[in-house]
């Protein structure tokens, strides 16, 4: 199969099986060995909240990775989450300090940014989590005002494992010790 070919039809199967998740859908996690398998997620790492940037189309991550089970992950990771919302209607002041003291409920938010949105869970600062990422869609592209030349990562608009969490149930167990960043 020629080069153009496998392109096209990757970029289609990609486009159609990554959509985004809709902001009404309810938040659940598979088993993370399942999603080691998946071949559309790139990567699957823990890591460490050190950086939140609030954007109208979701936030701007940075993770500072300690181990990886799956793709290319360097120390530190950037990866963008999609809030559910074609645009924000009143998009943060970039210049009020985020204290992102916890998840947003439907009623509000904790964290003081303005009102929660269903189905969208946000990460917080200084928290560790397992992340597992696909590479952006045009669509993420777009609403990120993101180029298509880059290799760009989103996570689910639900959030992620939290590391403990992860790790008291049994999942880590099963998808072994990992390795460092690169």
């Amino acid at each position: 199969m020629g080069m153009r070919l496998r392109l096209a039809l990757w970029t289609s199967i990609t486009v159609f099986v990554l959509q985004p998740v809709p902001a009404t859908a309810s938040c659940g996690f598979g088993p993370l060995w399942r999603e080691i398998e998946n071949a559309n997620i790139a990567v699957v790492f823990s890591g460490t909240v050190v950086g939140i940037e609030v954007a109208p189309a979701g936030d701007i991550l940075t993770f500072k990775v300690d181990t990886v089970w799956k793709g290319n992950v360097s120390p530190l990771m950037l990866l963008y989450q999609w809030n559910g919302q074609v645009a924000a209607q009143n998009p943060p002041n970039p210049a009020r300090p985020l204290p992102h003291s916890g998840f947003p409920t439907l009623r509000g938010s904790r964290s003081g940014i303005g009102p929660a949105i269903e189905g969208f869970r946000r990460f917080e600062l200084t928290r560790r989590y397992v992340v597992t990422a696909h590479r952006l869609t045009e669509e993420e592209r777009a609403l990120f005002k993101v180029d298509s030349k880059g290799d760009y990562l989103s996570v689910s608009p639900c959030g992620g494992r939290l590391f403990d969490e992860a790790q008291a149930i049994g999942e880590l167990d099963r998808i072994g010790p990992g390795r460092a960043p690169r």
